[in-house]
Parts: C-alpha cells; structure tokens; sequence
C-alpha cells in the first residue's frame, strides 16, 4: 500500500488496514490510534513519535521498525513480532496494553515507560531494557535470557515463572515485584534493589523471594 492512499483513508476516518502491506513505510509522528494493523507488515517502518493509542496491532510483522518515542496506551501487539525493532523512549500508560506472546528479542526499551502492559509468555531475549520504568507490568512466564536490565526499574510487576537466566540487574529495582519459580542462574545483581527493599551484593541469595510465600 503506498503512503499517500494510507493517509488519505485515514483523512476520510478509515482505521482497517488489516494485512496492510507497509514495509519500510515512514509514518513518524502520524496519528494512528485506534487502527486496525493487524498482521499488517510494518518491518523496517519508520514510526518514531507516532501515535499508536489503542490501536490493534496482533500478528503484525514490525521487525526492525524504529518506534522511538512512540505512544502505545491500550495497544494490542498479541504474537506481533517486533524482533530488533527499537521501541526506546516509548510511552505506554493509563490503560491496560496486551502484548503477551510477543516477540521482543534483540529489542531495544531503553529508557521506556510502561504501565499496566501484559507481557506473559513473551519473547525478550538479548532484550535491552536498561533505564526502563516499569510500573505494574506482568511478565509472568517471559522469556528474557541474556536481557540488559541495568537500571531497570520493576515496581510491583509479576514475574513469576520468568526465565532471567545471565541477565544484568545492576543496579536495578525490584521493589514490589513477584519473583515465583523465577529462573536467576548467573543473574548479576550488584546494587540491586531486592522486592522487600533490601540492596543486594554481586552474590546475593535470591531463593527466598523465588518460594510461593514470596
């Protein structure tokens, strides 16, 4: 689809792009709330600064798209894949956002702000999410092995059952955050911010807040 009948359906108040094909399109800063991109194909797509409220994203291809800056509050990205694509500097806030099953991997969330997002059962291995808020986010049975959390600020999340095998959780904060059956081999975890507020060494014990009373 060329950009030039995208934004004059979208004028005449068309939201259903569903299947779309977008690849490499630029769409900064363009007003995309409350579409319908369902496995559309955004990979490589230049949507920095976009806004991408509400809008229905699930099985969409957006690998390598550059998000930066993006608004994403009440977005569906269900089994999206967004492998490599840079999501820094999003914001995703007041209203629940089902991202579960996605496909984070080798992403960058840098610097991000989300709330409320429902991230079960994805995908953020290699992920990098140093200097990230999160606030209230489940993460319950995420994958997010080799994951740059330095910095990363969890506040009440739910990770229980998350695979955080070799992440970096320097200086991160987990104050608040469910840790259940969590898998932490070889976690680094110098000046980290354990959830009953403890600061943590480079070999601290994390067992008791993996146990189901934790």
């Amino acid at each position: 689809m060329k950009i030039s009948e995208l934004l004059e359906k979208l004028k005449r108040g068309k939201r259903n792009f569903r299947a779309a094909g977008l690849r490499g399109a630029d769409l900064g800063g363009r007003d995309l709330s409350w579409v319908d991109l369902s496995k559309a194909d955004l990979s490589n797509a230049d949507l920095r600064g976009a806004d991408l409220s509400f809008a229905y994203m699930r099985e969409a291809k957006i690998q390598g798209a550059n998000l930066s800056g993006a608004t994403l509050n009440g977005s569906v990205l269900v089994m999206a894949d967004l492998h490599g694509a840079d999501l820094s500097d999003v914001e995703v806030d007041g209203y629940t956002s089902r991202w579960y099953r996605v496909n984070l991997q080798n992403a960058s969330l840098r610097g991000a702000r989300l709330s409320k997002v429902d991230l079960s059962s994805a995908n953020l291995k290699d992920a990098d999410l140093s200097g990230a808020v999160l606030n209230k986010v489940t993460l319950r049975q995420a994958f997010l092995n080799g994951a740059d959390l330095t910095g990363t600020d969890f506040l009440n999340c739910n990770l229980r059952k998350a695979q955080l095998t070799g992440v970096n959780l320097n200086k991160a904060s987990l104050r608040g955050s469910k840790l259940y059956l969590a898998k932490l081999r070889k976690a680094r975890t110098q000046g980290t911010i354990l959830p009953d507020g403890s600061l943590a060494d480079a070999t601290a014990d994390l067992t008791p807040f993996l146990s189901a009373l934790a």
